[in-house]
């Protein structure tokens, strides 16, 4: 019901947030990476999306670099396609 929607909501927004992490990274703008992973850490908290959280969590404390971008946008990714087959 309202909660899966919510979810689901919230796990498209992740989307955004890691996608707008990952290009600021590639642009160097690690002001904005930081922004972005800090959004998506509270989005991720909300929600319990722990993996993705964690990840996040990862990247505010050690810095990002093209791994942990990369594993950021999996995560979201299948946070998204779980929300979406209602299997979270």
């Amino acid at each position: 019901g309202t909660w899966v929607k919510l979810m689901t909501l919230a796990a498209s927004e992740s989307i955004h947030y890691a996608n707008a992490a990952a290009a600021a990274f590639k642009a160097g703008d690690a002001e904005t990476t930081r922004h972005c992973v800090h959004a998506l850490k509270g989005l991720a908290r909300n929600f319990e999306a722990a993996n993705l959280e964690g990840k996040a969590v990862q990247i505010e404390t050690a810095g990002a670099c093209r791994e942990t971008i990369t594993e950021l946008l999996a995560l979201a990714d299948a946070w998204v396609t779980a929300a979406e087959a209602g299997t979270i």
